[in-house]
């Protein structure tokens, strides 16, 4: 069965990214936090990003803080713009 190929949307214009990673060396993982300075071209309520094997606790666009979902088949999340 062939995916359809996850690219973020031409209006969701990433420019900076930080972040910072507290590596686990005997787990095999790590914990840490993803800053993304980005530009809409136009009006959206989400954004979906690849997410293979990430459990992210909390999601923050400006002030306000969405609910992530997950689709385990296509390995992404999607992040809600709650305004």
């Amino acid at each position: 069965m062939t995916q359809k190929s996850v690219r973020l949307p031409s209006h969701f214009v990433p420019s900076r990214y930080v972040l910072t990673l507290e590596p686990d060396l005997k787990r095999h993982a790590f914990s840490g936090t993803v800053e993304i300075t980005y530009t809409l071209k136009k009006p959206t309520k989400k954004v979906t990003l690849h997410a293979l094997e990430l459990a992210i606790l909390e999601a923050r666009i400006g002030t306000d803080v969405g609910t992530p979902t997950y689709d385990t088949t296509r390995e992404t999340v999607t992040l809600p713009f709650p305004t």
